[in-house]
Protein backbone atom coordinates (compact mmCIF):
# COMPACT_ATOMS: atom_id res chain seq x y z
CA UNK A 1 0.00 0.00 0.00
CA UNK A 2 2.87 2.36 0.93
CA UNK A 3 4.94 1.50 -2.39
CA UNK A 4 1.92 2.47 -4.76
CA UNK A 5 0.91 5.45 -2.84
CA UNK A 6 4.77 6.18 -3.28
CA UNK A 7 4.45 5.13 -7.18
CA UNK A 8 1.33 7.37 -7.57
CA UNK A 9 3.38 10.71 -5.45
CA UNK A 10 6.19 10.41 -7.48
CA UNK A 11 3.94 10.24 -10.88
CA UNK A 12 1.93 13.39 -9.90
CA UNK A 13 5.62 15.47 -8.38
CA UNK A 14 7.37 14.50 -12.08
CA UNK A 15 4.44 14.79 -14.25
CA UNK A 16 1.64 17.10 -12.81
CA UNK A 17 3.46 19.66 -10.69
CA UNK A 18 6.00 20.57 -13.70
CA UNK A 19 3.17 21.32 -16.09
CA UNK A 20 1.01 23.06 -13.52
CA UNK A 21 3.92 24.85 -12.17
CA UNK A 22 5.17 25.89 -15.97
CA UNK A 23 1.73 27.05 -16.98
CA UNK A 24 1.20 29.25 -13.99
CA UNK A 25 4.62 31.16 -14.55
CA UNK A 26 3.51 32.19 -17.87
CA UNK A 27 -0.03 32.79 -17.23
CA UNK A 28 0.51 36.67 -17.06
CA UNK A 29 2.16 36.92 -20.68
CA UNK A 30 -0.09 34.17 -21.86
CA UNK A 31 -3.17 35.68 -21.05
CA UNK A 32 -2.01 38.95 -22.79
CA UNK A 33 -0.82 38.02 -25.98
CA UNK A 34 -3.66 35.30 -25.85
CA UNK A 35 -6.45 37.47 -26.10
CA UNK A 36 -4.41 39.96 -28.84
CA UNK A 37 -4.04 36.87 -30.48
CA UNK A 38 -7.60 35.85 -30.50
CA UNK A 39 -9.12 39.40 -30.54
CA UNK A 40 -7.54 39.28 -33.96
CA UNK A 41 -8.28 36.30 -35.22
CA UNK A 42 -11.60 36.56 -34.46
CA UNK A 43 -12.26 40.25 -34.80
CA UNK A 44 -14.23 40.50 -31.71
CA UNK A 45 -14.94 43.56 -29.84
CA UNK A 46 -14.97 42.63 -26.53
CA UNK A 47 -11.91 40.64 -26.60
CA UNK A 48 -10.35 43.55 -28.33
CA UNK A 49 -11.41 45.39 -25.35
CA UNK A 50 -10.74 43.08 -22.82
CA UNK A 51 -6.94 43.25 -24.33
CA UNK A 52 -7.15 47.12 -23.97
CA UNK A 53 -8.21 46.52 -20.05
CA UNK A 54 -5.22 43.95 -19.64
CA UNK A 55 -2.86 46.72 -21.00
CA UNK A 56 -4.61 49.06 -18.89
CA UNK A 57 -3.99 47.29 -15.65
CA UNK A 58 -0.15 45.99 -16.73
CA UNK A 59 1.20 49.91 -17.03
CA UNK A 60 -1.43 51.28 -13.46
CA UNK A 61 0.39 48.07 -12.02
CA UNK A 62 3.51 49.54 -13.34
CA UNK A 63 2.76 53.07 -12.40
CA UNK A 64 2.18 52.10 -9.13
CA UNK A 65 5.30 50.04 -8.73
CA UNK A 66 7.79 52.39 -9.97
CA UNK A 67 6.40 55.40 -7.60
CA UNK A 68 6.72 52.99 -4.30
CA UNK A 69 10.17 51.71 -5.67
CA UNK A 70 10.84 55.48 -5.72
CA UNK A 71 9.38 56.13 -1.89
CA UNK A 72 10.84 52.89 -0.43
CA UNK A 73 12.93 50.85 -2.58
CA UNK A 74 13.50 48.80 0.69
CA UNK A 75 10.39 47.58 -0.09
CA UNK A 76 11.65 45.16 -3.00
CA UNK A 77 11.59 41.73 -2.63
CA UNK A 78 14.66 39.15 -4.08
CA UNK A 79 12.91 37.36 -6.52
CA UNK A 80 13.53 33.22 -5.96
CA UNK A 81 14.29 31.23 -9.07
CA UNK A 82 10.22 29.75 -8.37
CA UNK A 83 8.90 32.68 -8.36
CA UNK A 84 9.69 33.93 -11.59
CA UNK A 85 6.84 35.18 -14.10
CA UNK A 86 6.95 35.25 -17.77
CA UNK A 87 9.29 32.97 -20.15
CA UNK A 88 12.34 31.68 -19.60
CA UNK A 89 15.69 34.02 -19.84
CA UNK A 90 17.87 31.56 -20.99
CA UNK A 91 17.54 28.69 -23.48
CA UNK A 92 15.66 29.03 -27.26
CA UNK A 93 13.00 31.38 -25.51
CA UNK A 94 15.70 33.85 -24.22
CA UNK A 95 14.97 36.25 -27.36
CA UNK A 96 11.66 36.48 -25.85
CA UNK A 97 11.57 37.25 -21.93
CA UNK A 98 12.52 41.08 -22.04
CA UNK A 99 9.67 41.60 -24.82
CA UNK A 100 7.13 39.86 -22.44
CA UNK A 101 4.96 42.45 -20.14
CA UNK A 102 6.39 40.21 -17.20
CA UNK A 103 9.64 38.72 -15.45
CA UNK A 104 12.07 38.54 -12.37
CA UNK A 105 10.99 42.39 -11.29
CA UNK A 106 6.99 41.70 -11.69
CA UNK A 107 7.85 38.67 -9.38
CA UNK A 108 9.43 40.74 -6.65
CA UNK A 109 6.69 43.81 -7.22
CA UNK A 110 4.64 46.02 -5.34
CA UNK A 111 2.02 45.37 -6.16
CA UNK A 112 2.17 41.29 -7.17
CA UNK A 113 1.58 42.64 -11.18
CA UNK A 114 0.62 38.73 -11.65
CA UNK A 115 -2.31 38.60 -8.78
CA UNK A 116 -2.77 42.36 -9.49
CA UNK A 117 -3.72 41.24 -13.59
CA UNK A 118 -5.69 38.40 -12.74
CA UNK A 119 -7.66 40.40 -9.86
CA UNK A 120 -8.35 42.92 -12.13
CA UNK A 121 -9.67 40.46 -15.06
CA UNK A 122 -11.53 38.82 -13.02
CA UNK A 123 -13.17 42.23 -11.38
CA UNK A 124 -13.91 43.25 -15.08
CA UNK A 125 -15.74 40.12 -16.24
CA UNK A 126 -17.67 39.80 -13.22
CA UNK A 127 -18.70 43.02 -13.10
CA UNK A 128 -19.69 42.76 -16.94
CA UNK A 129 -21.88 39.69 -16.43
CA UNK A 130 -23.27 41.48 -12.95
CA UNK A 131 -24.50 44.52 -15.61
CA UNK A 132 -26.25 42.26 -17.79
CA UNK A 133 -27.82 40.29 -15.13
CA UNK A 134 -31.34 41.50 -15.94
CA UNK A 135 -30.77 40.37 -19.86
CA UNK A 136 -29.37 36.81 -17.96
CA UNK A 137 -32.96 36.54 -16.46
CA UNK A 138 -35.08 37.56 -19.04
CA UNK A 139 -33.31 34.75 -21.08
CA UNK A 140 -34.18 31.78 -18.62
CA UNK A 141 -32.47 29.82 -16.25
CA UNK A 142 -30.09 28.15 -18.21
CA UNK A 143 -28.64 31.76 -18.32
CA UNK A 144 -29.34 32.67 -14.60
CA UNK A 145 -26.94 29.82 -13.70
CA UNK A 146 -23.95 30.94 -15.70
CA UNK A 147 -23.06 34.11 -13.45
CA UNK A 148 -22.74 32.20 -10.37
CA UNK A 149 -21.06 29.24 -11.94
CA UNK A 150 -18.68 31.65 -13.80
CA UNK A 151 -17.74 33.37 -10.42
CA UNK A 152 -17.15 30.24 -8.44
CA UNK A 153 -14.99 28.81 -10.99
CA UNK A 154 -13.41 32.45 -10.94
CA UNK A 155 -12.59 32.13 -7.17
CA UNK A 156 -11.29 28.48 -7.09
CA UNK A 157 -8.81 29.71 -10.12
CA UNK A 158 -7.17 32.69 -8.01
CA UNK A 159 -7.59 30.90 -4.97
CA UNK A 160 -5.50 28.21 -6.52
CA UNK A 161 -2.90 30.65 -8.13
CA UNK A 162 -2.95 32.66 -4.85
CA UNK A 163 -2.33 29.20 -2.77
CA UNK A 164 1.07 28.81 -4.62
CA UNK A 165 2.30 31.81 -4.33
CA UNK A 166 2.10 31.32 -0.60
CA UNK A 167 3.05 28.17 -0.48
CA UNK A 168 6.49 28.91 -2.23
CA UNK A 169 6.75 32.71 -0.27
CA UNK A 170 6.50 34.48 -3.55
CA UNK A 171 4.15 37.26 -1.99
CA UNK A 172 3.68 38.67 1.77
CA UNK A 173 0.09 39.28 3.17
CA UNK A 174 0.35 42.49 2.89
CA UNK A 175 1.33 42.55 -1.11
CA UNK A 176 -1.29 40.15 -1.40
CA UNK A 177 -3.92 42.26 -0.24
CA UNK A 178 -2.63 45.60 -1.56
CA UNK A 179 -2.35 43.37 -5.13
CA UNK A 180 -6.09 42.50 -4.66
CA UNK A 181 -6.96 45.75 -3.71
CA UNK A 182 -4.79 47.36 -6.90
CA UNK A 183 -6.20 44.76 -9.19
CA UNK A 184 -10.29 45.24 -8.30
CA UNK A 185 -9.86 49.07 -8.27
CA UNK A 186 -7.77 48.99 -12.00
CA UNK A 187 -10.57 46.32 -13.29
CA UNK A 188 -13.74 48.47 -12.12
CA UNK A 189 -12.23 51.58 -13.64
CA UNK A 190 -11.71 50.17 -16.68
CA UNK A 191 -14.67 48.20 -16.80
CA UNK A 192 -16.70 51.90 -16.44
CA UNK A 193 -14.33 53.73 -18.87
CA UNK A 194 -15.12 50.90 -21.50
CA UNK A 195 -18.66 50.37 -21.34
CA UNK A 196 -19.21 54.36 -21.35
CA UNK A 197 -16.51 55.06 -24.01
CA UNK A 198 -17.26 51.62 -26.58
CA UNK A 199 -21.03 51.29 -25.30
CA UNK A 200 -22.92 47.95 -23.49
CA UNK A 201 -21.70 45.85 -26.71
CA UNK A 202 -17.85 46.02 -25.77
CA UNK A 203 -18.70 44.31 -22.73
CA UNK A 204 -20.80 41.66 -24.05
CA UNK A 205 -18.80 38.79 -23.82
CA UNK A 206 -21.84 35.92 -24.05
CA UNK A 207 -23.25 37.41 -26.98
CA UNK A 208 -26.59 37.95 -25.65
CA UNK A 209 -29.43 40.40 -27.07
CA UNK A 210 -29.11 43.05 -24.81
CA UNK A 211 -32.45 44.67 -23.64
CA UNK A 212 -33.03 48.20 -24.57
CA UNK A 213 -36.12 50.39 -23.49
CA UNK A 214 -36.96 52.61 -26.23
CA UNK A 215 -39.18 54.37 -24.02
CA UNK A 216 -35.88 56.06 -22.63
CA UNK A 217 -34.48 56.57 -25.74
CA UNK A 218 -37.70 58.12 -27.12
CA UNK A 219 -38.11 55.95 -30.24
CA UNK A 220 -41.82 53.99 -31.15
CA UNK A 221 -42.72 51.13 -29.45
CA UNK A 222 -44.29 48.64 -31.65
CA UNK A 223 -46.79 45.45 -30.83
CA UNK A 224 -47.76 42.86 -32.50
CA UNK A 225 -51.69 42.42 -32.49
CA UNK A 226 -52.80 39.05 -31.97
CA UNK A 227 -54.11 37.19 -35.08
CA UNK A 228 -57.47 37.17 -36.23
Amino acid sequence: MDDTFKQISAIIRETIVPVVSESARITPDALLYGTGILSFLTQSLPLAVLLLTIIEITVGCRLMGGIIRMIRPDLMATVQQTCRQGFPETGSLAALAGAMSFGAAAAGGIPHFTVALLTGVATYLVTAMIYKLDTFDALGESWQSRIPTSISLIIVIMATFIFGLLSYGCVTMGNLFMSLGAGAGLGLVSFVLHNTVFGPQATNFHGVPLLLNKLTEGEAVYVCGKGI
